[in-house]
């Protein structure tokens, strides 16, 4: 259904990036997204002899089952920073 969509790039989006880049110690922004979370059940492979092969997931050293892929930013909100 959403396969092959990309991020959209519009005003809100970039109001987004700027809060986010904001001038404060703690960046907070309250905001709605719109996209999916992807899973793979399966993210090792193993050899014969029980000893990993290869690791396929997602994140930090491919070892998370699922991910949020953002489609679009829908609303965003930037909260008071914090130290």
């Amino acid at each position: 259904m959403l396969q092959g969509q990309t991020f959209k790039r519009d005003k809100v989006s970039k109001q987004f990036d700027r809060y986010l880049n904001g001038k404060c110690g703690v960046r907070r922004v309250l905001t709605t997204l719109r996209g999916r979370l992807e899973y793979k059940p399966e993210i090792a492979t193993y050899h014969p002899n029980g000893n990993i092969g290869s690791i396929d997931g997602y994140g930090h050293m491919g070892l998370h089952h699922f991910r949020l892929v953002i489609l679009s930013v829908i609303q965003a909100e930037k909260l008071p920073c914090s130290p």
